[in-house]
């Protein structure tokens, strides 16, 4: 695996996927932006325009090992979901369906290809109410909404 291999994101389009797919760009990495719509460039001289977009959903495993093959991809940054505790709090199974299916689509996609690396982007929210200042990876984990449970139990899978 060479470092001008392809990395795909999956929630491209979204705020931490874009950020992560920029920093990937700009450093001359490609990627593969795999999202339900595309990314919206911020500037005329956004690396995001040079990134390759595949339409899709993390539900659609087929859809998400069609993106992979086809763009010869070697990495994937996870960072599509369902994201934050309002949202999932509002609708819960879908919250569970979206995050947790999702990562299981894209831990089988990366078994399946032998993919090299898999990073997964978590959330503060696996920690529910900070017991101690600053919040670090021993403090204990206690979420309180559906998307901290989900994030947590992600974290468990990967």
């Amino acid at each position: 695996m060479a470092n001008n291999d392809p990395v795909l994101i999956t929630g491209g389009a979204g705020f931490i996927g874009a950020a992560t797919a920029r920093a990937l760009l700009e450093r001359g990495t490609p990627v593969v932006l795999f999202d339900q719509k595309p990314a919206t460039a911020i500037s005329a001289d956004d690396p995001i325009g040079t990134a390759q977009f595949v339409s899709g959903d993390v539900l659609d495993s087929y859809g998400l090992a069609r993106a992979i093959q086809a763009n010869a991809v070697s990495r994937i940054v996870h960072a599509a979901g369902v994201v934050g505790a309002g949202l999932s709090i509002d609708g819960p199974a879908r919250t569970v369906a979206v995050n947790m299916l999702g990562m299981s689509n894209v831990l089988e996609a990366a078994l399946t290809f032998g993919l090299g690396r898999i990073v997964f982007i978590s959330s503060q929210s696996v920690y529910g109410p900070g017991r101690y200042a600053p919040v670090d990876e021993a403090h204990p984990t206690d979420p309180e909404s559906p998307y901290g449970a989900t994030k947590i139990a992600n974290e468990k899978l990967g």
